[in-house]
């Protein structure tokens, strides 16, 4: 059997950076669910919303179906838990 050195320093490098990617994109993402939900609130339609954030409007389109559910209020941080949702079960949360 054949035994690999553990280098445990680069193991939490490698693990603080992955994280710390993960805290990237969820942030990208939260901030693009607010500007969206504000959006939302004054009744625009996700065609408006993506040409207006200059965003991919399939994205657009995946929020705001999240949104629906939290309607008339949007609260941002409940469509962000909802896609969190849909995410772990297999889809992907942020494309860019």
């Amino acid at each position: 059997m054949i035994l690999e050195e553990y280098d445990e320093e680069l193991h939490i490098r490698s693990e603080k950076k992955l994280s710390y990617e993960e805290g990237r994109s969820d942030g990208r993402l939260y901030i693009l669910i607010e500007q969206i939900a504000r959006k939302l609130r004054k009744g625009k339609s996700a065609e408006i919303i993506a040409d207006e954030l200059e965003t991919d409007i399939s994205q657009v389109v995946r929020i705001c179906e999240a949104a629906r559910a939290f309607a008339p209020e949007y609260d941002a941080g409940q469509i962000f838990a909802a896609l969190q949702d849909r995410t772990e079960s297999g889809g992907s949360a942020y494309e860019e």
